[in-house]
């Protein structure tokens, strides 16, 4: 069942890269938009912002009201492995935080960004309308990040391999996906936000090259000789993207979706 957006959105993660996406793709559509971010600051488009530690002081929300978590823990590449604890008991602080405030508002309607490591290492596609076996142990080298997302589902780091394929979708898009799912009422899914086909990393950086239309040598730094080497390949299809969401127009490929990237980067820096 679908109908008109919320009267309220409450977007956690919203100074992040897909949070002032999803802020912008909703603004002027939704009467009250209230931000959610660890430091409290104000995040343009949004009515109010508020810290993750200070969410007591929020405001009545109308009857119509949705959740959208988008928020994660910010680790570094280079110490993913030593920062795994850390990232678990953070991803699972957020988890409760946003299901604790539905809870206690009565917000029915949550959307939240999981990530494409929660499936199992043994799964050759990542089909979001096969239910998640939660006893097929994910990759061991991202298991407590594993853990942490599908935590949140419950209640992918890649080094040196520049031939690792990964599905990119654009942010904007995304963005788009999440205000659209706002339209509907009751539906209780998981969902790949998808494009539906894979790029190397090395076609990535080529790409982002490209766009910029400054071509640099690609240089590869060699890991440590104990580090995880990252899943080679993760496919994903849209087709269910495509059941539950029909009217979300195509997911932009990467060389569009690299231009408008970096022309929000330039427009941002010029201000």
């Amino acid at each position: 069942m679908s109908g008109a957006l919320p009267q309220a959105v409450v977007v956690f993660g919203a100074s992040g890269f897909i949070g002032r996406n999803v802020v912008e793709a909703l603004r002027g559509q939704v009467e009250v938009m209230i931000g959610v971010n660890a430091s409290g600051r104000p995040v343009a488009g949004c009515n109010q912002t508020f810290g993750a530690d200070k969410l007591a002081g929020l405001p009545a929300l109308p009857s119509h009201s949705a959740i959208v978590d988008v928020a994660a823990f910010c680790y570094f590449a280079s110490s993913f492995g030593q920062q795994q604890a850390e990232i678990l008991a953070a991803n699972q602080r957020i988890s409760e935080t946003v299901y604790r405030l539905a809870r206690n508002r009565g917000i029915a309607e949550v959307r939240t960004a999981s990530s494409c490591a929660v499936y199992p290492a043994s799964w050759d596609a990542l089909d979001d309308a096969r239910p998640l076996d939660l006893n097929d142990w994910p990759h061991p080298g991202e298991a407590a990040y594993v853990w942490s997302k599908r935590w949140g589902e419950i209640s992918a780091e890649i080094r040196g391999d520049l031939d690792a394929e990964r599905d990119f979708a654009f942010s904007g898009d995304v963005a788009r996906a999440f205000v659209e799912s706002l339209r509907l009422r009751g539906v209780n899914a998981a969902i790949n936000c998808a494009v539906g086909r894979t790029t190397t990393e090395r076609r990535l950086a080529e790409a982002a090259m490209a766009a910029a239309g400054r071509p640099r040598p690609i240089k590869l730094i060699s890991p440590p000789t104990a580090a995880n080497g990252g899943v080679k390949a993760r496919r994903a299809t849209a087709n269910h993207l495509r059941e539950v969401v029909p009217a979300l127009p195509p997911l932009r490929g990467l060389d569009e979706g690299l231009r408008a990237t970096l022309d929000w980067y330039r427009d941002a820096l010029r201000r």
